[in-house]
């Protein structure tokens, strides 16, 4: 398992039980990886980054606003 993957887990676990509704989208297409992870209904409030790789894609997450 890749350290990516590993917050990505980590992330999932933090969000059980929290207050806020959570999403989380992972998209594949012509070989890029698109990740998104926001909460609640705000725009803007979450990160999004794209790689040639689920790595690299999550790597790219910007703004960082996570805590990992």
């Amino acid at each position: 398992m890749t350290e990516q993957e590993s917050k990505l887990l980590r992330v999932l676990n933090e969000q059980e039980g929290a207050k806020t509704d959570f999403k989380l989208w992972i998209e594949r297409v012509d070989g890029a990886w698109e990740i998104k992870l926001w909460s609640g209904d705000v725009k803007g409030s979450g990160a999004r980054g794209v790689g040639a790789t689920f790595a690299k894609a999550w790597d790219d997450m910007s703004p960082v606003s996570w805590h990992f």
